[in-house]
C-alpha cells in the first residue's frame, strides 16, 4: 500500500510539472502568434499601400485589384478571377 502512496505521489508531481509546462507552451504560443499577426501588419504598408494606422485598414478584409474588400464581397466575385491553389505553389524540395 505504501508503494502505491509513492507511486500516486509522483505522479502526481509529474501532473503538476506537465501542467506548469503546458502553461507555459501556450503562454509562447500565444506570444508568437501576436508577434506574427503583428508582423502581418507592418507588411501590409509595403505590401498594399495600406498603412495600418489608416482608418480604412481592417484585418477583416482582403485586397482586392487594390482595393480592400470585405471577405464576403470577395467571395461574390466571378471566379474568372486568378487565384494560387496548391498546385500553384513551388516548394523548394521538389
Amino acid at each position: 500500500m505504501e508503494a502505491l502512496r509513492l507511486e500516486n505521489s509522483a505522479l502526481e508531481a509529474k501532473k503538476v510539472s506537465m501542467e506548469d509546462e503546458f502553461l507555459t507552451q501556450q503562454g509562447n504560443i500565444v506570444l508568437l502568434l501576436g508577434e506574427t499577426f503583428n508582423q502581418a501588419i507592418r507588411q501590409s504598408h509595403p505590401l498594399y499601400g495600406v498603412p495600418p494606422v489608416d482608418s480604412s485598414f481592417d484585418v477583416n478584409k482582403d485586397v482586392h485589384e487594390g482595393q480592400m474588400v470585405t471577405f464576403a464581397e470577395l467571395s461574390d466575385l466571378p471566379t474568372s478571377t486568378s487565384r494560387a491553389t496548391n498546385e500553384d505553389v513551388e516548394y523548394e524540395d521538389q
